[in-house]
């Protein structure tokens, strides 16, 4: 199923914003929730990315190490689990039962491939590669898309989206891609085309990001009602995602650096959504569960701690080359149903996802 059809966070199908709806932009809220909320949670999140960075150069080497994997486990590992909680919902879980093959199938067959390729073909290296480069266009995906919801709470125009999509995730890439950091299975698979394609590809990205980033910039200036600090704050942080890929040699440093920032932006969307949404306590008793752990912050936190317990002590008692390689294979193979799914649940295109979802993140808003 193809994801560009059905990308997450993309908000293709909301209303346009009206002439008067522009006139009234100085005096709405531009924020998500609130000043502070947003601006830990939203816009200076990437900081948690930096924070590894400058830990993993001042600290001793057991300290840093400690320090990067509990990022992973209890931040990384819960951003991937979260997915999972949008089965609770009982409007969620009527969707998704009229639709079985894309949600139940689906992901099982991700599974089955995955573990096809890793364990069956040992083609590890495509794995790695792929999951390289779906993080790049996943993580710009989202956003391109928290940074609609910006813009449509700024009054701003939606002709900008396609030209914001392609600035964010062409200046990811050319990051990314930069030759010094270049993934090594995907620089392998990429130098059995050309030696010089993986060269000409971060150009590639480069030159298209100058244009794409010149040409927003021109259309922002144009604007009937000024840029807020809102969208502009998260507008540059986005644009920067890729900075960790310049700042350290290591490249899985690097890469979780550059998703610390995805992973807070995602969490703390998911779970305002689910506080908004299910706040009051209604329905069925899963979907009460997952009411009580939004408005419960201790709770919520003591969800996302076993959450990534329970993955690292997978990776403690994983001792053995073959426990070792089976634990890499579904670790993997989260990675790529969060990604497939992602696609699915916030495909806005779709009716009924708008419904279920845009009222909560525009309209109702409350203390978090």
């Amino acid at each position: 199923m193809p994801l560009h059809a059905q990308t997450n966070l993309s908000l293709g199908g909301l209303p346009t914003v009206s002439s008067a709806d522009a006139r009234e932009a100085g005096t709405r809220n531009v924020w998500v929730q609130s000043a502070a909320f947003d601006s830990c949670c939203f816009l200076l999140s990437p900081l948690a990315g930096l924070a590894l960075i400058l830990g993993d150069r001042w600290l001793p080497a057991r300290q840093s190490t400690l320090l990067i994997l509990s990022a992973f486990y209890f931040i990384g590992i819960p951003h991937y689990l979260s997915t999972l909680t949008f089965y609770l919902g009982d409007d969620n879980l009527r969707q998704y039962r009229a639709r079985p093959r894309a949600f139940f199938a689906g992901p099982l067959l991700i599974l089955a491939a995955v573990t096809g390729l890793w364990w069956g073909l040992h083609w590890q290296a495509l794995v790695k590669a792929g999951l390289y480069t779906w993080n790049i266009y996943h993580v710009s995906r989202q956003s391109a898309g928290i940074l609609n919801i910006y813009r449509q709470l700024n009054g701003g125009p939606r002709t900008e989206r396609a030209v914001a999509l392609l600035a964010i995730l062409s200046s990811t890439a050319a990051m990314a891609l930069w030759p010094v950091h270049g993934h090594p299975s995907l620089v392998l698979m990429l130098a059995k085309i050309h030696p010089l394609f993986l060269f000409a590809l971060d150009r590639l990205c480069l030159m298209v990001a100058t244009v794409s980033c010149s040409v927003l910039a021109w259309r922002i200036a144009g604007r009937a009602t000024r840029i807020r600090v809102p969208e502009l704050g998260f507008l540059l942080t986005s644009v920067g995602l890729g900075v960790p890929y310049l700042l350290v040699d290591n490249l899985m440093l690097a890469t979780l650096a550059m998703l610390m920032g995805h992973f807070i932006q995602y969490l703390a969307l998911v779970w305002l959504l689910h506080r908004r949404k299910y706040g009051a306590m209604h329905g069925s008793a899963r979907q009460r569960l997952l009411g009580l752990i939004s408005r419960r912050p201790l709770l919520l936190c003591a969800c996302l701690v076993g959450c990534g317990a329970l993955f690292w002590l997978g990776a403690r008692t994983s001792t053995s080359a073959e426990a070792k390689s089976l634990y890499a294979c579904l670790l993997i193979s989260t990675n790529f149903i969060h990604f497939y799914l992602d696609g699915l649940i916030w495909a806005f295109r779709r009716s009924s996802v708008r419904d279920s979802i845009a009222p909560y993140l525009f309209g109702k808003r409350g203390v978090a």
